[in-house]
């Protein structure tokens, strides 16, 4: 997350060309307004490797012009909270999405950074339908463009499942670690060579 208001605003400026895969901005508006779209984009990162940032506060007039950081008034600020946002973005998400919310002020121009979490174990599925989600899709910030959707690559859908192998793979490794075996010995090697 970012430290202060100077780290954050330095971060949009270098990637104002455009949002990232790890990266999606949005128009200061309420919660209310913005709930079902960083929900969508909220599911999509989580399945991203490291996840990514919700920016609010930031937006561009047309294709041409760089993403420029508008912020928004404090009381629009305010409408994000993180038990809130939290709460709601997880009722679409199966398993529970990590979030955390920060909010950052220039003078009178207030910001919002949702940080999503990349998935602990097994990849985030959609449980619940809305007007940007659709129940039983797996989102995914896409490389073609850089949106979160449910229509894959066989790229991107590899990307997903072996990002979930690497995380079995670790915790497999905690489990044979932790029943008293070293993380590179083989417990057959091991029982064999007591013969």
């Amino acid at each position: 997350m970012f430290k202060d208001i100077q780290d954050l605003l330095k971060y949009i400026t270098i990637n104002s060309h455009a949002e990232q895969r790890d990266l999606e901005y949005k128009k200061g508006t309420m919660w209310n307004s913005l709930k079902l779209k960083i929900t969508r984009a909220a599911l999509a990162l989580a399945n991203l490797e490291g996840g990514g940032y919700i920016i609010i506060g930031v937006e561009r007039d047309s294709k041409s012009v760089p993403f420029e950081p508008r912020g928004m008034p404090n009381a629009v600020s305010n409408t994000f909270v993180q038990d809130t946002v939290s709460s709601f973005v997880n009722e679409y998400a199966e398993p529970h999405i990590g979030i955390d919310l920060k909010h950052f002020n220039d003078n009178e121009k207030f910001f919002v950074v949702i940080q999503v979490h990349e998935f602990k174990e097994i990849p985030i599925i959609c449980r619940k339908s809305s007007d940007e989600t659709v129940r039983g899709r797996i989102y995914y910030r896409t490389t073609r463009q850089m949106e979160s959707s449910s229509d894959l690559t066989a790229e991107e859908l590899r990307e997903i499942i072996e990002l979930s192998v690497d995380k079995g793979i670790v915790k497999q490794k905690r489990r044979i670690k932790k029943y008293g075996f070293e993380g590179d010995q083989n417990p057959f090697e091991m029982e064999r060579g007591s013969f």
